[in-house]
């Protein structure tokens, strides 16, 4: 049994460019940022190496990105909304738990599962003045990106060694997505 902790370091940056009709008044919309930040993990682990058991149970905290967020607004333009294309911005990421097991069948043979879930119905990025533009015109700030599902995935297999020098594996992967 093994009990484990400590910092998870994220990177997280975007460099959107949104263009087209499609897009409307915000055509030519530009966002960008870049930052590094530190959360934390922890977990359990059991491991019975002669019967080829091995699990462990995982998770890593939310992550708060605080970054100068980079932004071009035409729809801010239009609106005549002074502002600064340079704002202080704060991106949250969802926490994950991941669920890790493997058991040998014989002595040549193991079965294993994954299974990890993000709840990123929670998360949305709203950009300081796309918000603050979008609720001028519309009455509500709209994000840059919100997903509508918690993520599901769910791996499982099966792996043979053949030789001491050759194993084969297949597995099958179930993922929800996020929704959009």
């Amino acid at each position: 049994v093994m009990i484990y902790g400590g910092p998870a370091l994220q990177q997280l940056q975007a460099d959107v460019h949104l263009r087209g009709l499609t897009y409307g008044p915000n055509s030519g919309y530009n966002n960008h940022f870049d930052d590094i930040a530190v959360g934390w993990v922890a977990g359990l682990s059991y491991a019975k190496p002669e019967m080829g058991i091995l699990a462990s149970l995982t998770y890593r905290s939310e992550i708060d990105h605080k970054t100068t967020i980079y932004e071009d607004v035409p729809l801010a333009d239009l609106l005549g909304i002074d502002y600064s294309h340079q704002n202080s911005g704060t991106i949250t990421t969802p926490e994950s738990i991941n669920l890790n097991l493997q058991t040998g069948l014989n002595a040549t043979t193991a079965v294993y599962a994954k299974v990890r879930y993000v709840p990123w119905g929670d998360f949305a990025y709203y950009p300081p003045v796309l918000e603050a533009a979008t609720t001028e015109a519309l009455g509500k700030g709209l994000p840059l990106v919100d997903y509508s599902e918690d993520q599901l995935a769910v791996e499982i297999g099966l792996g043979k060694q053949l030789s001491p020098n050759l194993a084969i594996a297949v597995s099958g992967l179930w993922d929800s997505g996020a929704g959009d």
